[in-house]
């Protein structure tokens, strides 16, 4: 670096080059630096547009950018990408700026005049700004792991200690300018937070129009018309396997693997060391065939040996360990994704899922919190924070959130049984029994379902109705302690003595820790004692007492302790 440079040249220069390595967060720390004393410098503003997450952040900085020089072609060309100012096709990146290796050429010439210096960095800052911001456009339509989601009760992340009190919110307002969706409001319209894409991974920018035109096109959600100006673009530069490859996720989304595939294909064919491609034909080998998922493992182990910083790559390498239930190795390839990215959703989000196999169950709360808090309109982290609560024994806690994700994803029966008990939880019965039947109208086979419900109607004194809907359970499931016991605690509730008596000798059978030891103790003493049995009462009261205090409820040891003192206190004598 030349030493007539300035320190803030010097902190431009260090913080493009951080950009340029995919280093965001050293980028906004170098800028936020220089930003706190000189906020009327546009080149600033510029660099740190493209070193936020988000790209309401990104309109934010760029506009600054144009308070402070009103007609900045770099900052109306990004407001330009990111479709808040309409397009100008006369802001075209100039053909002298547009060369392959423009981030080397940018560095040399140590002997240019500084005046000349400047303008040449901000040039390059531009072309920074466009590349980072195009990326963000593309990756969040194509990439697929942006959701939508639903107008209701927000969230607050749950942490220790007495439960969270969820207020509902007021409907958004939507503006006149909001386009009309089909089916429920999208989640980043609802929550006014936009989805942080990891950066797209393009080689080079171009100076073609079919190419800005194709931007255009997936900003506005055209696909078809963004796929022929790809194919036009990639007619002008064959060269170009970026092309190819964001064409090949044009076809994905679209669900046409073949043309998908073929394109992948002919872009590792222009460049065997094009590492993305490979990423796209695994993608696309899992969507046509979730068998072929050890030569989709092998397409992303190639991706991550081109690139040992592919971010992407090794996301969807924990992806595939943990569908195969490798927990511990899907943490192994999150460690390498967390050092390259320490922000994003999606690094805690895969965490949370290989902790939940590794039982590491407070550990995948805290990371599902962190991914939500990054960003709440990824979907599916709404329903991996549920289960992390479920799991922490906090299903409570999880209604609003399932409440939103079930909205959408309607058929997921796991998730509507977690609702389900959410609501029972929170003593909304009715809501819970109306839950566990459209778990049942899905399946009229799921044991789980018919479980539940039976818990919620004996909760809310309907004994008959859980005796039958437990008895359905248990035909689908005999092996199931939670059933088992349930059905007890039903004949108890119907006083159907001998048959809860029969259920808990079968409990007995089936039961493995001692928190199950514990509800057997429990519900057998109330039906000795029911059945006037006062020794086998006892009993079961001082077995329960024998019996580590951390697998027994609090509740259940003061009713032990009470029973007891009643059971062995001795009758007064009537007095004559």
């Amino acid at each position: 670096m030349p030493d007539d440079l300035t320190s803030e040249e010097k902190i431009m220069i260090e913080a493009q080059a951080a950009l340029q390595k995919g280093e965001k967060a050293r980028a906004r720390d170098l800028l936020t630096r220089i930003i706190k004393t000189n906020r009327d410098d546009v080149t600033f503003w510029l660099l740190m547009s493209a070193a936020v997450e988000t790209n309401k952040e990104r309109i934010f900085c760029l506009n600054e950018a144009l308070q402070i020089e009103p007609n900045n072609q770099h900052a109306r060309r990004g407001l330009m990408a990111l479709g808040a100012i309409p397009p100008d096709d006369s802001l075209a990146v100039p053909l002298s700026l547009q060369k392959r290796n423009w981030e080397s050429a940018l560095l040399r010439d140590p002997a240019q005049e500084k005046e000349t210096r400047r303008a040449f960095i901000q040039a390059g800052i531009g072309i920074v700004v466009l590349v980072v911001l195009a990326a963000a456009v593309i990756f969040a339509i194509l990439s697929g792991r942006a959701a939508p989601s639903a107008p209701l009760p927000t969230y607050a992340p749950p942490t220790a200690g007495p439960s969270v009190t969820f207020q509902p919110t007021a409907s958004p307002v939507v503006r006149s300018a909001t386009p009309t969706f089909v089916g429920p409001t999208p989640l980043a319209m609802v929550l006014n937070i936009t989805y942080t894409p990891t950066p797209l991974y393009v080689k080079t920018p171009h100076n073609l129009e079919d190419y800005n035109r194709a931007l255009r096109m997936l900003q506005d959600g055209n696909l078809s018309q963004a796929l022929l100006s790809l194919q036009n673009a990639a007619t002008a530069a064959p060269g170009s396997p970026d092309l190819l490859y964001m064409m090949g996720e044009i076809y994905r989304l679209q669900k046409k693997y073949t043309e998908a595939s073929q394109s992948y294909q002919k872009a590792i064919q222009i460049s065997a060391g094009f590492a993305p491609a490979y990423l796209g034909r695994a993608l696309t080998r899992l969507a046509t065939n979730p068998t072929q998922a050890d030569a989709a493992r092998a397409d992303v182990e190639k991706a991550i040996s081109l690139d040992p910083k592919f971010f992407d790559a090794y996301l969807e390498l924990a992806s595939l360990k943990i569908a195969a239930k490798d927990g511990k190795g899907a943490l192994t390839d999150l460690s390498t994704a967390a050092a390259l990215n320490p922000s994003a959703a999606l690094t805690y989000y895969e965490q949370a899922q290989a902790e939940l196999l590794t039982g590491a169950n407070s550990a995948a709360l805290a990371d599902a919190q962190k991914s939500y808090e990054i960003d709440r309109t990824f979907l599916p982290v709404y329903r991996v924070l549920s289960q992390a609560l479920s799991t922490n024994n906090r299903v409570g806690e999880a209604q609003p959130l399932l409440q939103i994700y079930t909205t959408y994803v309607t058929d997921d029966k796991e998730a509507l049984v977690w609702l389900g008990m959410a609501y029972a939880r929170n003593g909304d019965t009715q809501d819970a029994i109306t839950t566990f039947g459209q778990v049942l109208k899905l399946d009229p086979k799921n044991s789980d379902a018919y479980l539940q419900r039976g818990l919620a109607e004996l909760n809310s004194n309907q004994g008959q109705q859980a005796v039958d809907d437990l008895r359905v359970a248990w035909n689908l499931n005999p092996n199931s302690f939670d059933i088992t016991l349930a059905r007890a605690r039903a004949s108890l509730a119907t006083t159907d003595l001998a048959s809860a008596n029969n259920l808990l000798d079968a409990a007995t059978r089936l039961q493995q820790t001692d928190e199950d030891k514990a509800a057997v103790f429990y519900y057998r003493a109330l039906v000795m004692e029911a059945l006037k049995n006062k020794p086998a009462a006892i009993l079961a009261w001082q077995s329960l007492l024998k019996l580590p205090s951390q697998a027994v409820p609090a509740a259940w040891l003061n009713d032990a302790n009470q029973h007891l003192i009643s059971l062995v206190t001795p009758t007064p004598s009537p007095t004559r």
